[in-house]
């Protein structure tokens, strides 16, 4: 008995220290303040969770409110207070969950048996801890960390893919109440025609067909004002949703569109940045890198599960000893499971490759779509619409002598404002696509924190060659 009592002593004091290492180096679960400073860092930006319940974020999200709502402080209301985002942060609480679990050890399993009959009674006692797991404990850990870096890297793309859809959404709305405002100055020129118009054909100096001509144009103008009237509602909405309110704007923003700085970063230098800064991109290596480690133990897989314990059975004398089971692995012996994790890993591989060459070929595309949108607008502002403003000049000049009539000023003018609204268009679309190619490179590209100091309606009457309609009231000189 002595031996026996002796040899029991063994797996109990085995048991006692798994549990109590068990218990200790539990992965930490601070982690969200770390991912919090390396956004902030990478996105200029501040993040938090909570909003709602967090009354410094509250006020920060109205002192933004009550200023002119630029582009940065967009960015930064949404990320505070769009509720997709503050959904897709919880994910980070549920990775760290699971790493904590990945360093926790199975609990003990207590079993008691009573048998009794024809006068016997049997009792057995038992404890059983599952002591191969003790020894996967740290790959367990490790993996769950590969898995946690998986699922940072994918929250963080969310947040630069918000980033981007708030300033695509921005510049879009900007560029639209900009054109706007043109189309309103469009439609009081072509208001002031169609009023010339009918009082040279009630004087009988024009055929009714001059003056369906003119009023034709008239309500095109009417109809597109009404149309960009109701798409920039339309994206004020959106743009409103993409913040996270639910309720009208309680913001405005200047409709008049920033210019774009003197350099450019080159194409190389934008492949190189999204090469080591796109978070899907690193998300997918953080994947093979779990793979890669798993794969030398995936052979054991069926055999993962060994316990370890202590039994007392007693009936007529008490017996005690240790207790040991093991999966032996005869029919199933892992090779599944290998070539399933062999497979996974070159799948994650080849989808690598793609994912390299997909934003090789996304930057590339729209680095050219930014530089041509780029040249675009330079060329309106250096020659095509100074030549309308001297075409107008002369114009005006040729009817201040009456050498022409007033409709072929109109018609120059026309084609003045139709050159500032093809460069407004350009303009907005640089801004969009830059917002998509800081997204494609993961961050790191300027943008202007306002979007210029002077309303675009004082920059329309110092523009020369815009309508006005007061210089029209005279009669026509044809």
């Amino acid at each position: 008995m002595r031996k026996i009592k002796r040899n029991y002593l063994l797996p109990i004091t085995a048991i006692f220290l798994m549990l109590l290492m068990g218990c200790s180096a539990v992965p930490r679960l601070g982690a969200w303040n770390d991912f919090k400073e390396e956004m902030q860092i990478k996105t200029q930006y501040r993040l938090d969770k909570d909003a709602d319940k967090n009354q410094a974020v509250q006020d920060t999200i109205a002192v933004l409110l009550a200023k002119t709502l630029t582009v940065s402080s967009a960015v930064q209301i949404a990320l505070l207070n769009n509720p997709g985002l503050q959904a897709t942060l919880e994910e980070l609480g549920i990775a760290q969950a699971d790493l904590a679990q990945a360093g926790l050890l199975t609990n003990p399993k207590l079993k008691a048996k009573i048998l009794t009959g024809e006068g016997d009674v049997k009792t057995e006692l038992g404890v059983e801890q599952d002591f191969l797991g003790f020894f996967l404990r740290p790959l367990r850990i490790k993996l769950g960390e590969t898995q946690y870096q998986v699922v940072k890297h994918r929250v963080g793309y969310e947040v630069f893919s918000l980033i981007a859809e708030v300033r695509s959404s921005y510049y879009t709305l900007q560029g639209n109440k900009q054109l706007l405002a043109l189309r309103r100055s469009v439609l009081e020129a072509v208001e002031a025609a169609e009023e010339l118009a009918k009082r040279q054909y009630n004087a009988g100096n024009i055929s009714v067909l001059d003056l369906s001509r003119h009023q034709v144009i008239y309500h095109e103008a009417k109809l597109e004002l009404m149309q960009n009237e109701i798409q920039v509602e339309i994206e004020q909405d959106e743009l409103n949703q993409k913040l996270g309110f639910t309720s009208g704007p309680a913001w405005e923003i200047k409709g008049i569109l920033p210019q774009f700085s003197e350099n450019e970063p080159a194409l190389p230098e934008l492949l190189s940045r999204a090469s080591y800064n796109r978070l899907d991109l690193l998300a997918l290596k953080a994947e093979i890198k779990g793979l890669e480690e798993a794969l030398p133990w995936a052979r054991f897989s069926q055999i993962a599960e060994g316990e370890l314990g202590v039994e007392q059975e007693q009936e007529q004398v008490q017996l005690t000893g240790p207790e040991l089971k093991v999966a032996v692995p005869i029919f199933d012996q892992g090779q599944a499971e290998v070539a399933r994790k062999r497979t996974e890993l070159r799948q994650k591989q080849k989808q690598l490759e793609s994912l390299r060459q997909e934003i090789h070929t996304e930057v590339g595309t729209l680095y050219k779509e930014m530089a041509v949108n780029r040249k675009t607008v330079e060329y309106f502002q250096k020659t095509i619409i100074p030549n309308h403003q001297q075409i107008v000049e002369s114009a005006q000049k040729h009817y201040n002598f009456m050498l022409q009539g007033v409709y072929t000023l109109l018609k120059s003018k026309q084609d003045e404002i139709n050159a500032h609204r093809d460069y407004i268009e350009a303009l907005k679309f640089y801004w969009i696509i830059r917002s998509k190619l800081d997204f494609a490179i993961g961050g790191g590209l300027e943008f202007p924190l306002s979007g210029g100091e002077q309303d675009f309606q004082e920059s329309l009457q110092n523009q020369n060659g815009l309508y006005n309609k007061h210089h029209y009231k005279g009669e026509d000189h044809e």
